[in-house]
């Protein structure tokens, strides 16, 4: 210890003049103390998952923790001298956060925003933050920041779950009045047509309101398969998912005005699902449909159906059908509400906002996931995970 002693400028005879050896002990006691506080410091700064920032009053980056590195996608020095504003998605929540600085003295707790990281993903983060003082006078920012995009999605998806079964009930109650009465139309409409046989107007305009009772028949029946309230009518079988999906191709095909390029990859040509025919036929088509829609203005792409058998961490076989399109995606709001039913992005008369909302429902009642995946430009990727039923 003398030597360190010498090496920070107090050799022994300079000790001796000024202490006995008694309380060079306990400088040394001292010196080891904060010695190791400062390394178990340094060993929280380097490891601890969550982020310490600071930044100066114009809001850059003057020093991050390396945790910093995996929240945000970048190095440290990428990020170090670099705007708060920059990363932000909405620039006005970076004006709240400031406000209530402002308005608390200093101290901010619990501030949620939405920044995006280095590799373009969006993230959520909360903030706890607090000014910086220097003789007396604010000169920057200070603050942990935390990584909560998974508890984020977990709340949504609660909301979404209690949105939709308050929306299914009333859905349901609607459905079934409207049945009724579209029953009794059609039962009218089938007697006025034989009454005016011979009048050929007549009969066109009875024809026409007949097709348009059961277009709204067809309506009603995808919003009861939305609200759950027709699983008594399913008919489940076991099924070949290679046949099946072969099979809602080319009906998909056979409505086309124009050709367009799919692409069928089968991986297992043997694996089967119980489900029903009708209803998973539908989900398929609608998922097809948004595809083609998507591709409207790209005369040259193509969409890609693959099929292949996937084991999950629960050791359950599952088969995962994947529709890949190349048009034009959709935004992170638009992917948000895109299973919610009656949202819609296309022209009023040209979309009910039903077949995602339908198609979701449908794979959630046959025990399985349906997922999407988009970024605008780009086109989106759905992905549809069923139980599998691996045939020997």
């Amino acid at each position: 210890m003398n030597s360190e002693l010498v090496e920070n400028g107090v050799d022994s005879l300079q000790l001796d003049q000024v202490c006995d050896w008694n309380d060079v002990k306990v400088l040394q006691a001292e010196l080891q103390r904060l010695q190791k506080e400062n390394s178990d410091l340094l060993r929280i700064y380097r490891d601890m998952p969550d982020t310490y920032y600071r930044a100066n009053n114009e809001g850059m980056i003057i020093q991050v923790s390396p945790s910093a590195e995996a929240l945000m996608g970048c190095t440290v020095e990428t990020l170090v001298g670099q705007k708060l504003t920059d990363f932000y998605i909405y620039p006005e929540d970076r004006v709240l956060f400031l406000e209530k600085l402002t308005a608390s003295g200093g101290v901010v707790r619990d501030h949620e925003h939405q920044v995006r990281r280095a590799t373009g993903e969006v993230v959520w983060l909360s903030t706890n933050a607090q000014y910086v003082y220097e003789d007396g006078c604010v000169v920057g920012v200070e603050g942990i920041i935390r990584d909560i995009t998974h508890r984020k999605g977990l709340e949504e998806k609660v909301m979404f779950k209690e949105k939709h079964q308050a929306l299914q009930g009333l859905i349901a109650g609607i459905a079934h009045y409207f049945n009724n009465d579209l029953a009794a139309i059609a039962g009218f409409l089938y007697l006025l047509k034989g009454d005016v046989k011979n009048n050929v107007d007549a009969c066109g305009y009875l024809e026409y309101a007949e097709n348009k009772v059961f277009h709204i028949a067809d309506i009603i029946k995808e919003l009861l398969i939305f609200s759950e309230q027709s699983s008594s009518d399913r008919n489940i079988d076991t099924l070949n998912v290679a046949h099946l999906l072969e099979q809602a191709v080319a009906r998909f095909e056979e409505t086309l005005d124009k050709p367009l390029n799919i692409r069928l990859m089968i991986s297992d040509y043997l694996v089967e699902i119980r489900c029903d025919a009708e209803e998973m036929t539908s989900a398929l088509l609608h998922v097809l449909n948004n595809a083609k829609d998507a591709m409207a203005d790209f005369p040259q792409a193509s969409i890609d159906v693959t099929l292949h058998v996937l084991s999950l961490p629960n050791h359950k076989q599952h088969v995962e059908i994947t529709v890949v399109d190349h048009g034009c995606g959709m935004s992170d709001e638009v992917l948000v509400r895109a299973k919610e039913p009656f949202f819609t992005t296309k022209e009023v008369g040209k979309g009910k906002g039903l077949s995602l909302a339908v198609t979701s429902g449908i794979i959630e009642q046959h025990q399985g996931d349906f997922h999407l995946k988009s970024m605008l430009g780009e086109g989106t990727v759905v992905h549809i995970f069923l139980p599998a039923m691996v045939v020997a």
